[in-house]
């Protein structure tokens, strides 16, 4: 998560699947500028 802090652009859009590394990138990130944090986890795991 530090390299992409460090080196993700202003308006970055991140995507992350469901499960735990949801709750890790939303606490782990920190969001500047324009950037944004979606996630796939209405739509729960297929398989």
């Amino acid at each position: 998560m530090k390299a992409l802090n460090e080196t993700a652009d202003d308006d970055a859009i991140f995507i992350v699947d469901v499960g735990n590394n949801v709750i890790l990138s939303s606490r782990e990130l920190m969001f500047t500028g324009k950037q944004k944090l979606t996630t796939s986890v209405s739509l729960q795991r297929w398989g």
